[in-house]
């Protein structure tokens, strides 16, 4: 039995209708799982380089190799974000680019960027560019780590918190300067511990520590609505939440 002409068109009529209600949510969730794939490989890569620092000068704490102790003052190196003051060091670059694939290093740059729920804009004045195409918006090292006090490190232990003590943060755009530059799509932020392991903002073990394991940590969880509750928070724990559900970006 053949098919009349206004038979097909209807058909294809049809399917240009479900193609058209499915192929945003298709091409979103196929982004998405981008997003993460390359999160997943810069997560991988920048704690591999933290662990080879440590492997080349056999050494268990970062504060403690060559590469740290090159760094010119004791409060931080690189800024953040929001642009603060540098405090860039020529001999640690040299360092960066030993153990990380760097093709470039800006200390002027005006690289915006947006939040999750895309309120608000930043800039990021400072930037390390990779060769695979991804880049750091902002790297903080401590010279020396910095510690919760005893007590506070004793109630973080109790919850189950696997860090006490810091060596810095980074921001990781794992599409560089293409967008769509926000967080919790393409940037996260990472906590760097002294070991070398980085942990995720949002995470549970993020959420004790910034809580110094009292009840109020849960403010610091991804669930919290200004974390990455939903696509109106800000995006800044986004990396917690898709770790703690299995690399998953589900919002």
């Amino acid at each position: 039995m053949g098919f009349t002409l206004a038979e097909v068109l209807i058909t294809l009529g049809i399917i240009g209708v479900v193609a058209a209600l499915t192929m945003p949510a298709l091409v979103a969730k196929y982004r998405n799982l981008v997003y993460v794939t390359r999160l997943k490989k810069a997560y991988s890569t920048l704690e591999n380089g933290f662990k080879k620092m440590l492997a080349d000068d056999e050494v268990q704490y970062l504060s403690d190799t060559t590469s740290f102790n090159s760094i010119t003052k004791d409060s931080y190196y690189g800024n953040s974000f929001s642009g603060g003051d540098a405090n860039i060091c020529p001999v640690f670059n040299s360092y960066l680019k030993k153990y990380f694939k760097i093709v470039d290093i800006k200390t002027d740059a005006e690289a915006e960027f947006y939040t999750l729920s895309n309120e608000k804009k930043y800039k990021s004045s400072f930037l390390i560019m990779f060769e695979d195409g991804s880049m750091l918006r902002s790297l903080r090292l401590h010279k020396s780590s910095v510690s919760r006090d005893f007590t506070s490190c004793m109630k973080i232990a109790k919850l189950g918190g696997k860090f006490c003590a810091e060596q810095g943060d980074l921001k990781i755009d794992v599409n560089g300067m293409a967008p769509p530059n926000k967080l919790g799509r393409d940037i996260f932020n990472f906590v760097i511990l002294d070991d070398g392991r980085l942990f995720p903002y949002g995470g549970k073990d993020y959420a004790y520590s910034r809580g110094t394991g009292s009840i109020v940590w849960q403010q610091y969880h991804w669930s919290a609505k200004g974390d990455c509750k939903d696509i109106n928070s800000s995006g800044d724990g986004c990396a917690g939440r898709i770790m703690e559900k299995g690399w998953i970006m589900d919002y």
